[in-house]
């Protein structure tokens, strides 16, 4: 018989949603050889963690977060919640035994990223960190070209992530936008960040600028330090031998959820954008023979990463499927099994401290 492992979130908002979808979705599609069991849940209103509970499948919501946390019965705890929460949440999950998921970013300051990282790694539990997007199966092939050496040495990566949500003053509510709570565009858009990580590892900020937005006067205004949270920011980066060029706003007018990213290399090229998350975009400069153009690959075939576990050629997949893709890399570290394809491209708390590096000098080196 199939071990059960058992699965507790803390946080019941959208994200939840999401995560349980993946969750139910890898049981119907079976390829792991374990049961997977949404166990546990605890939001911020017990009345309301119990429709969500019932909504998404939970056996039992809970009043505390910490009754999820410090449960016998729960193998996985899943941070869901805001970031300036996930400090203490995740440090009491990895004191209790539990392998830990946790939504990006990993803390509010990188003091408190680095410390995390350090305890998980001592504890020996397996930790991960949200950044979903690794998990396109495009994206996945992107990194198999560079790191195969398709690309030759890296000499650009530019990041593009614009959504226009938060232009309405009636949007303009909860953390998302308090500096206290760890609300700002460089934490709600660190994905960007992250992508350039995996093709320029370790790349420096050079330079930056943030701006800030008031929706009463429809205005915006450039800061020069973190006094606000941040709406848009730009960075300037240099990798050894590679330039590094960000851009994200929460403000972009007709932007829904548009990140771009576009790397040359020596030897290729690749760009992709996650409105379109299906295509991945290659040029081949050994093989191109006069054509003078990207081609142009619709990453649904077998062999494409995690692509095995879907439909038939053409049959594309979405947004929700990342967190699929993430569950299965996460649960296969965790019960030991060689199910994964992938497993370098787990996002883990190591990582988690380069981004919140990245992000505190895009934020201290303001202009």
């Amino acid at each position: 018989m199939d071990k059960t492992l058992r699965i507790g979130f803390v946080g019941s908002g959208w994200m939840a949603r999401a995560h349980a979808h993946a969750i139910r979705t890898i049981g119907e599609l079976g390829c792991l050889p374990f049961v997977l069991k949404c166990d546990a849940i605890a939001g911020l209103r017990y009345e309301s963690t119990i429709r969500v509970a019932s909504r998404l499948g939970f056996e039992r919501p809970m009043r505390h977060w910490e009754e999820v946390v410090f449960d016998p019965a729960v193998d996985i705890v899943a941070i869901l919640g805001p970031t300036s929460n996930h400090f203490e949440m995740v440090l009491a999950a990895l004191e209790a035994g539990k392998a830990v998921l946790c939504e990006k970013p990993l803390a509010p300051s990188l003091r408190e990223c680095e410390q995390l990282a350090q305890r998980a790694n001592r504890s020996g539990c397996l930790s991960a960190l949200g950044y979903n997007y690794r998990f396109v199966p495009a994206i996945t092939l992107g990194v198999e070209l560079y790191r195969s050496g398709r690309l030759g040495e890296v000499r650009s990566f530019r990041g593009i992530y614009n959504q226009g949500w938060a232009i309405s003053k009636e949007a303009r509510k909860g953390w998302r936008f308090d500096d206290v709570l760890g609300g700002s565009a460089v934490g709600d858009y660190s994905h960007v960040i992250d992508l350039a990580h995996l093709f320029v590892p370790g790349f420096e900020v050079l330079s930056s600028g943030l701006l800030s937005y008031n929706a009463e006067s429809g205005s915006t205004a450039r800061i020069k330090s973190q006094t606000a949270s941040e709406d848009a920011f730009v960075c300037l980066g240099m990798g050894p031998g590679s330039s590094v060029s960000l851009e994200a706003s929460r403000i972009a007018t007709g932007y829904k959820n548009f990140l771009f990213l576009e790397v040359t290399g020596s030897l290729g090229s690749i760009r992709w954008n996650l409105e379109d998350l299906n295509r991945l975009y290659f040029y081949d400069a050994l093989t191109d023979k006069g054509f003078g153009g990207f081609v142009d690959i619709l990453v649904t075939e077998p062999h494409h990463p995690y692509m095995e576990n879907w439909w038939a050629p053409g049959h594309i997949i979405g947004w929700e499927h990342t967190f699929v893709h993430e569950w299965i890399e996460f649960i296969g570290h965790f019960a030991g099994s060689k199910v994964t394809t992938n497993p370098t491209m787990i996002s883990s708390f190591d990582d988690g401290v380069l981004v919140a590096k990245t992000s505190e000098d895009i934020q201290k080196l303001a202009i």
